[in-house]
């Protein structure tokens, strides 16, 4: 941890001395080095104390750093007019939600695998190979619900191959779960080389654009949000999934199968990721190398800050759409914040939000990861 902050104060330290430069017209956005280098040196300091003292409150204190960077946003909000307009518009909710489809399916997914006993570290796979699947199928047919359809096929079939190994072979599920990410990294471009001859992007697919209303997966989104935690409370399916993550003997001693259950369980949280993944590729009419960009990751934080509890991890992900959506307005707008950390407001967010409640949550389903 203290070499981690080190290396991150350096780069706080080399944006501080880039200032030099600015006295003779080299550095033309002074503010943006001076805020760049004052956060990070700021985070830098506060991870390295961590690592020192051994006291995790430092991190509070990193992640607060790091979060210097959103009162500027708001400062900027409240003296700059053009930010104030874009901010409250109706193009600002939609550009939100649309950002915060495919984080909401994958947390959805998360969700419903983890509270059957199954760690999902593999959302980020998912979401990718779902992304692939949608994109190349809406290429050779020419239709984005034949895309979408591919997109969950991919996410099921992700999800078969990380249950097979996790509960069929009883491999660890961490590492399972880091195995499928890392293949779905060289995986994609293994097959956009192999497919297209192109290692970075695939052929144009048709695409939903800016439409929110009008796409599919935004409806499948809406509806998920909506009947998994019912099905899960009030269903023998979500009864069995609860039993097999919580008390998988209670299964057993009826007569039914705690496996049987994870693995339905799994396999539709891999359909619900694997649709997040096709609205990654098919709102931009094309699949690049991880494209994903890891919002698997965002996601699986958002399932543990939200107690497990698959409508609250959806709804979370709706605040982290909008700072997703703030950070595209503070690009438009030219804002003062360095270019270089505005892309990362929805990745600190998450940091700041998980280190101040993330410990206040619920417990973990009791045999989470326990096969």
């Amino acid at each position: 941890m203290f070499a981690l902050g080190l290396v991150v104060a350096l780069a706080g330290a080399y944006f501080l001395y880039e200032l030099r430069l600015e006295s003779v017209g080299l550095v033309a956005d002074f503010e943006r080095w001076l805020y760049g280098g004052l956060v990070l040196v700021a985070i830098g300091a506060a991870v390295c104390a961590a690592g020192v003292l051994g006291d995790r409150r430092w991190l509070i204190v990193a992640a607060a750093a790091a979060a210097a960077v959103l009162p500027i946003a708001i400062i900027e909000v409240v003296w700059r007019p053009d930010l104030l307009v874009g901010v409250v518009s109706i193009a600002f909710v939609l550009q939100a939600l649309k950002i915060a489809i495919p984080l909401a399916l994958a947390a959805l997914g998360g969700a419903v695998t983890e509270r059957a006993g199954v760690v999902d570290l593999a959302l980020e796979a998912k979401l990718l190979f779902g992304a692939f699947t949608a994109a190349a199928i809406g290429h050779w047919t020419d239709s984005v619900y034949l895309g979408v359809l591919g997109g969950i096929g991919a996410g099921i079939v992700v999800a078969a191959v990380q249950l097979v190994f996790a509960l069929r072979l009883r491999a660890d599920q961490v590492i399972v779960g880091v195995a499928l990410n890392l293949l779905a990294l060289g995986g994609t471009r293994f097959l956009l080389q192999l497919m297209y001859g192109e290692s970075s992007n695939s052929p144009g697919a048709p695409a939903f654009g800016d439409a929110v209303f009008g796409n599919p997966v935004f409806w499948i989104a809406v509806t998920a949000a909506i009947v998994v935690p019912l099905a899960m409370q009030r269903t023998r399916w979500g009864v069995r999934l609860r039993a097999a993550g919580d008390r998988p003997e209670a299964l057993v001693a009826v007569g039914v199968s705690p496996s049987r259950a994870r693995l339905a369980a799994g396999l539709v949280g891999g359909a619900l990721a694997g649709a997040g993944g096709a609205q990654i590729s098919l709102s931009v009419g094309g699949f690049s190398a991880d494209m994903s960009s890891g919002r698997g990751y965002i996601a699986i934080a958002m399932v543990i800050l939200a107690g497990w509890r698959p409508g609250w991890a959806a709804l979370v992900c709706v605040g982290i759409g909008a700072a997703g959506a703030l950070n595209i307005q503070l690009q438009v707008t030219g804002s003062s914040i360095p270019r270089e950390l505005a892309p990362l407001l929805p990745y600190v967010l998450t940091l700041v939000v998980l280190v101040v409640a993330g410990g206040k949550g619920r417990r973990p389903p009791g045999s989470l990861g326990r096969i």
